[in-house]
């Protein structure tokens, strides 16, 4: 009798063991199952927005507003015109895992378009926001420091309507992205104060001379080599003030260099911007370089 007592107390004292081992296995899967939960949660909620935006001018006005907040990717580095534009297999990666594509149109970046047709990303374009001041058949709206302004405005909207984690922060670099505009907007009028005409050779520069005192002549040839071409710039040159004619980065300069010896020739680098790691300072660095460009003009 006392043996079977002491072998039911030895299986009860194992029982009671193996309760407690499974008491703390599920209290360390629970444990653990938090942690990782927790894990989960912290990595989506901070995980940075990638954005994927065809042009460069376009991300650095973006990257005035979030700052580092959000990845980021330009399409088309380089200085040429964006209608040029080859796709890489890269940009085809990039455009796939985008939370967000941002382009201007089929007729300014279509090869944007080309990338974007199989996706289900949020897609903004830029031509549809009607508040913006347009030429007809030109796109390169981000000269146009108003055109900039209208942009930042547009995309807080947008971000903050995608991205609501990024409300606080677009809420705190708007009023300061906007004022480093109009920093932009003094310096350029106070700089071309002594500029009276230019000549335009580009299209492309056309939206830089908007909202300024200056008289535009405009001689825009898809051939500008021919005689008639070049005896109407001449001409222009002859009744101009400053004689100074603006190019944008994709013409050839040398076909001008036996004009007027008077003759100024600027080169502004107007159609795209050949900068990889965009940051918050990029659109007023290149913006400076372009009013240092046309400051040529003067002397």
């Amino acid at each position: 009798m006392k043996t079977n007592m002491l072998t039911n107390n030895c299986k009860d004292k194992i029982f009671i063991k193996k309760s407690h081992t499974i008491l703390r296995l599920l209290y360390f899967f629970k444990s653990l199952a938090m942690i990782l939960f927790f894990i989960f949660f912290s990595l989506t909620s901070y995980a940075k927005p990638k954005i994927v935006v065809s042009i460069t001018p376009i991300s650095s006005i973006l990257a005035m507003l979030v700052k580092d907040k959000v990845d980021i990717e330009s399409l088309a580095v380089n200085n040429e015109c964006p209608h040029h534009h080859n796709i890489k297999p890269s940009d085809i990666t990039k455009v796939r895992n985008a939370d967000m594509v941002i382009y201007i149109n089929e007729q300014f970046d279509g090869f944007t378009e080309k990338l974007i047709s199989n996706n289900n990303q949020n897609i903004i374009k830029i031509s549809d926001i009607k508040s913006l001041t347009t030429i007809k058949n030109n796109w390169h709206i981000w000269l146009d420091l108003n055109n900039a302004k209208i942009l930042l405005q547009e995309f807080a909207q947008i971000f903050i309507k995608n991205f609501p984690q990024l409300q606080k922060e677009i809420n705190n670099n708007l009023p300061i992205a906007l004022k480093e505009l109009n920093k932009l907007q003094d310096i350029k009028n106070n700089e071309f104060r002594t500029i009276k005409d230019i000549i335009l050779l580009s299209d492309s520069s056309e939206y830089f001379f908007l909202n300024t005192n200056i008289k535009t002549a405009k001689l825009y040839r898809e051939s500008q080599k021919s005689l008639r071409y070049i005896s109407k710039l001449e001409e222009l040159i002859k009744g101009s003030n400053n004689k100074c004619i603006v190019l944008s980065n994709k013409q050839k300069s040398q076909l001008y260099t036996k004009l007027n010896a008077k003759t100024k020739i600027i080169i502004l680098n107007s159609e795209n911007w050949n900068v990889k790691n965009i940051n918050s300072n990029t659109f007023q660095d290149q913006y400076l370089q372009m009013i240092n460009q046309v400051k040529k003009c003067i002397h």
